[in-house]
């Protein structure tokens, strides 16, 4: 679907959120500081107290999960690790979201397709993940996110903020993001509202869609139903205890308000090393019927971010589109993204893995499924938290425009999170193993190739071949997310009939 050619869009590539999981503490590194205490049971409050009195100040108890966390003074860890219902003591770690650096319209026009969906196929499905809980762990929501967002599809009233000391909840914080990861993670699951203007970000000085006005922009699942819970404060500080409490939350909704209904977890954030006793608490997760997609992180060519590289999560790496910026044109236009991706074996001839994608390394337990769309994407994103959307013909000085090309894992999770939705939505009893055998099975192969990127930014892009093909897949994974395939394996209740091209 190609409208008239015309430039304009700002680009913005905005580092990953990874950061740092530490495993267990020795006793001799006793210098104290944030902490998590992993525990044979979710503690009682005479364990709290115990806790408390070895030496852990403001302590936070977990009700689903073996935890608490806390400060601890230098020269206390012998203290609590000596307490029988302990099992370890590790740094409370920081981690970080894994993006890659309007007044509302009456009648929006609606975009038919984007580049994006083309390359799942999602057109070829009619699912669109109705009676699916996305619960989003990321940054929470920017102040103004209804001029983006359908208020619809968004539950606050069951969204959480757990950016506290020690993974405490903190109230009014949920929807006073700075930045709008999580915005445009909740964007690219169930699409967002377009203000196109005659300048719309100021990369190409021109309309993203070559006509300004109005515009609905189509997600992965536009009927599953964001549960935005804030993990990260001020966008890019996601400690593990807050990240925990969310885990916990997300346990204590699928026994409650939300028995029955289908729930998956998007993370679009990420740590440099691993811990076992996390390991455990995203089984117990699964074990409540809770499926979690994770971002692969963008620190290729090193290794993945934890918790995606954990083999149980389902981990989505990142690529592209070789024609972006030119779309179906020999020129660089700002309207290539909503241009027709070709079928088949074409397809997987036009795609390219980015370099900056999270690598597996399998001596590490490492464990990558599928890769999906994450460079260039068009979304709702405030670097500074200063912009909202302005009058023609451009924004005012010192505001930027709320529209960014964007790159990261952080957007291939939502899309392969998206795809989750909608097989949820046509089978709402898939397992955690179920729904990532399928995804790998339904997966397009991906043949070993290079591609060298002149526009915006000039990189040489090579990659193995997935593992669909009988290679490593240390990049690939098993190949790229494919909605209709999955869905249709999903609702035959198999994981057969992959796309072999």
């Amino acid at each position: 679907m190609r409208n008239a050619s015309v430039s304009g869009l700002s680009l913005v590539v905005v580092v990953s959120l990874l950061s740092l999981m530490a495993p267990a503490v020795a006793a001799a590194n006793d210098a104290g500081g944030p902490m998590i205490v992993d525990l044979k049971a979710p503690a009682t409050p005479e364990q709290l107290a115990a806790l408390e009195a070895a030496g852990l100040n403001g302590v936070h108890g977990y009700k689903h999960l073996p935890l608490a966390a806390g400060n601890l003074p230098q020269g206390r860890i012998s203290s609590v690790l000596s307490l029988n219902f302990v099992v370890g003591i590790r740094e409370d770690s920081v981690r970080t979201p894994t993006a890659q650096t309007v007044t509302p319209a009456t009648s929006p026009l609606a975009i038919a397709n984007t580049w994006n969906l083309d390359f799942i196929d999602k057109e070829k499905t009619a699912a669109t993940g109705e009676g699916v809980y996305v619960a989003l762990l990321d940054a929470g929501l920017l102040p103004m996110w209804r001029d983006f967002l359908d208020e619809k599809q968004v539950r606050v009233d069951l969204g959480r903020s757990f950016t506290g000391h020690n993974g405490n909840p903190v109230p009014d914080q949920l929807e006073n993001d700075r930045n709008g990861h999580g915005t445009a993670t909740a964007a690219t699951i169930i699409g967002y509202k377009l203000h196109d203007k005659s300048v719309t970000g100021g990369f190409l000085p021109d309309s993203a869609t070559g006509t300004p006005g109005d515009y609905l922009v189509p997600g992965v699942a536009p009927k599953a139903t964001i549960v935005p819970i804030k993990v990260c404060d001020n966008g890019v500080y996601c400690w593990d205890s807050s990240i925990y409490s969310a885990w916990d939350y997300v346990i204590e909704l699928k026994e409650g308000v939300l028995q029955g209904k289908p729930i998956v977890i998007n993370m679009s954030l990420g740590g440099s090393s691993h811990s076992d006793a996390e390991e455990a608490l995203i089984q117990r997760l699964v074990d409540h019927g809770i499926l979690i997609v994770a971002s692969a992180g963008n620190d290729g060519p090193y290794p993945m971010g934890w918790p995606g590289a954990y083999p149980i999560v389902i981990s989505a790496g990142a690529g592209g589109w070789q024609k972006q910026w030119n779309g179906d044109q020999t020129y660089l236009n700002n309207q290539w993204w909503m241009d027709d991706v070709p079928e088949g074996g074409t397809a997987a001839n036009e795609w390219f893995m980015v370099w900056w994608s999270g690598y597996e390394y399998p001596n590490r337990g490492q464990e990558l499924d599928v890769v999906a769309p994450g460079r260039f994407m068009l979304l709702p994103y405030i670097p500074d938290g200063k912009a909202y959307p302005p009058a023609d013909p451009g924004p005012p000085a010192n505001v930027p425009n709320p529209y960014y090309f964007i790159s990261g894992t952080s957007f291939s999770a939502p899309t392969t999170t998206g795809v989750v939705a909608l097989m949820l939505s046509v089978n709402p009893g898939l397992t955690q193993a179920q729904a990532e055998k399928i995804l790998r099975s339904t997966a397009m192969p991906i043949p070993t190739g290079c591609w060298f990127a002149t526009f915006p930014y000039t990189h040489d892009n090579c990659w193995d071949t997935s593992k669909s093909l009988g290679g490593p897949g240390h990049q690939t994974g098993w190949g790229l997310v494919q909605a209709d395939g999955a869905v249709q394996a999903a609702m035959d209740g198999t994981a057969e009939g992959g796309k072999n091209h």
